[in-house]
């Protein structure tokens, strides 16, 4: 795991197809594992296509355990990780549990970007002063 004096980064890039596939082949069981309702509730409504919407939310949240250089260790849940959108859809995390523990104080920011067939998503963390 970085030390809290450095900026540690993660990416994560999903492709499109093969996650509407998990999501359709798994329903409503892939959809409750992965993805709070605030998440539920935005994606099923996006403009984009509700699986695009998902894979980038997933994608982040890959992306924030790379960059935290746990993966799904420690404790940490999906839902730990909410990827939440302000009025102009500026994706930002909201944590809890041990995904906020672990953090520690420390700022994080997220993007995500969405081709025809993949989302990506990048995490930085920066250190508390």
């Amino acid at each position: 795991m970085p030390g809290p004096g450095k900026v540690s980064v993660g990416i994560d890039v999903v492709d499109l197809d093969r996650f509407e596939d998990l999501l359709k082949r798994h329903g409503e069981r892939a959809k409750n594992r992965f993805f709070t309702p605030y998440e539920r509730n935005y994606c099923e409504g996006w403009k984009g296509g509700e699986f695009a919407c998902f894979a980038g939310k997933f994608a982040a949240k890959e992306a924030f355990l790379k960059a935290l250089g746990t993966g799904l260790a420690y404790g940490i849940r999906w839902k730990d990780i909410e990827v939440r959108n302000d009025k102009r859809g500026t994706p930002y995390l909201e944590l809890s549990g041990k995904a906020s523990a672990l953090l520690g104080g420390r700022k994080v920011a997220v993007s995500i970007s969405h081709s025809k067939s993949t989302a990506v998503a990048v995490s930085m963390i920066f250190p508390s002063h």
